[in-house]
């Protein structure tokens, strides 16, 4: 049995999340193509099928340890050798050269 608010423990482990992170996993669940999951403080990962699992949390470490994936909502590591971080809030455009007097 589970507690409330953490994923079963046969779910986590389905996904093959290394150890570090297993406790920041708040929900695994299925959606259509495939297992997604919630970490707590993070954006929500696509893994789609249970194959290659380990390819798949080696490239979702490395999107999150890049400084240029933070602000994404979701990290979709379908295919781990073409992570995806996506869902920034849109960024203000920057003044060009002949607005600045």
């Amino acid at each position: 049995m589970h507690r409330r608010g953490q994923p079963p423990r046969d779910a986590v482990h389905a996904l093959d999340a290394p150890a570090q992170l297993r406790g920041r996993i708040e929900r695994v669940y299925r959606v259509p193509r495939g297992l997604a999951a919630t970490v707590h403080n993070g954006p929500r990962l696509y893994f789609g099928g249970p194959e290659r699992s380990r390819a798949k949390w080696s490239a979702l470490v490395s999107v999150l340890a890049d400084e240029s994936s933070r602000g994404a909502t979701y990290v979709d590591v379908r295919i781990p050798e073409r992570p995806v971080a996506g869902g920034f809030a849109p960024r203000a455009p920057e003044p060009s050269a002949s607005t600045l007097g």
